[in-house]
């Protein structure tokens, strides 16, 4: 207690945050085997890490067994990112373009300085306005990335992405590199999994196991201190989102039926990640509104974006019926491999956002059925910030991880 009265703080020990539960998940997510021996060293490295990005060691109350797994998660997932944005930095180096007319002087031509891109790193806005490339041409490349994986070569290239040709390959030859293809751009790592296994491949030969990778993040965080801990002076907030001002690129209301055409819209448009966090999901039948808005979803994870869906279980005994309403939506998103999970039955998740390509974010009070969008008064804002998606990813990993 605060000698002058005020609330019970606790102090805690980043060791309590490094479980078994939390070393088999980083080996899950890394697609390896428990090593049983290296169990002691990967909760001390853990603890390590946790010193570097945690912040202070202070809490308003006593975490559970649940809130320290889904909070140290959350700090390997940030650790990740950290760790990311310092080493793994798009690979731009000086080229040039041949302009197709002669040059004033006989027999020579004009020559561009142009930056090459490696393709395998770059996002859709950076390959937008390369020769022969618009935003549509530059979406399928990075749509194609998502599916099938890097490019190794031009011919592949070539191969892969319908509309580009020779003639466009032949274009981009002094201005796109298939260089370190191990090295998918940041913003396309946007889990916890995906980014810990590019860290690892960033380790090399020195990451082969957990520890290794560990090691990796352990190193980089250590050189480049994170906010949380620069100075070792930062509490991070008990619960996210915070109160803090977040700053957005511009508003839009969604007053009832103006919600589903719009997030259709959102949808159909995404390019790398789909968050999906609602209440009530009602199926409905063939002509029914949410199926069209679940089956722009499976779209979407089919041309390779990210899609999550988190639901509400209700208890036996509460009166909303949630589990029953969204079992045929969820049984529809999983036949069609869309993952999906139900959050966990002891509290009600009452939320309804969505969070696409880590930018737009639609949240209010519509839940995915026919009275929201027809019937009810409800209203829903669409907001493109990165703050507020981050805001908002933060609590969708939670219930995801909780789920």
């Amino acid at each position: 207690m605060d000698p002058g009265g005020g609330a019970m703080m606790f102090v805690f020990d980043w060791s309590e945050f490094a479980t078994d539960a939390v070393v088999a998940r980083l080996y899950f997510e890394l697609g390896m085997a428990p090593v049983t021996e290296e169990a002691s060293a990967a909760r001390a490295r853990l603890a390590a890490l946790f010193g570097l990005v945690g912040g202070l060691r202070i809490s308003d109350e006593l975490p559970t067994d649940a809130d320290r797994d889904s909070r140290a998660l959350q700090l390997v997932d940030e650790a990740c990112g950290h760790t990311l944005r310092h080493v793994a930095a798009p690979d731009i180096t000086a080229g040039f373009v041949v302009d197709d007319q002669p040059a004033n002087v006989a027999f020579e031509r004009e020559v561009q300085a142009r930056d090459v891109v490696a393709i395998n790193n770059a996002t859709a806005a950076q390959l937008n306005g390369l020769p022969g490339i618009g935003p549509a041409l530059a979406a399928r490349i990075v749509a194609s990335r998502g599916v099938a994986g890097p490019f190794s070569s031009a011919e592949e290239l070539d191969q892969r992405v319908e509309g580009l040709g020779p003639i466009g390959v032949e274009d981009l030859t002094h201005v796109v590199s298939y260089a370190r293809p191990e090295l998918l751009a940041i913003h396309q790592a946007d889990d916890l999994g995906s980014r810990l296994r590019l860290v690892h491949a960033l380790g090399g030969s020195g990451a082969t196991s957990l520890l290794g990778t560990l090691d990796v993040l352990i190193a980089s965080c250590a050189e480049h201190p994170h906010p949380f801990t620069t100075h070792r002076v930062r509490r991070r907030p008990p619960t996210p989102p915070s109160d803090e001002a977040l700053a957005a690129e511009w508003v839009a209301v969604l007053a009832n039926d103006a919600y589903h055409p719009a997030v259709e819209s959102a949808i159909g448009d995404a390019l790398v990640s789909i968050e999906v966090c609602m209440f009530h999901i009602a199926l409905g039948g063939a002509e029914h509104p949410t199926r069209i808005l679940l089956e722009k979803l499976v779209e979407a994870h089919q041309r390779g974006v990210a899609v999550r869906v988190v639901l509400d279980r209700d208890r036996k005994n509460d009166p909303y019926l949630s589990t029953i309403i969204n079992k045929p939506a969820k049984e529809f998103l999983e036949n069609a491999g869309v993952p999906v999970r139900s959050d966990a039955e002891e509290t009600l998740m009452h939320s309804k956002f969505l969070v696409i390509d880590r930018k737009l974010a639609v949240i209010g009070s519509h839940n995915w059925s026919a009275g929201s969008y027809e019937d009810f008064d409800d209203i829903s804002l669409a907001i493109s910030s990165s703050d507020l998606a981050s805001e908002l990813l933060l609590r969708f990993d939670e219930l995801w991880d909780a789920a």
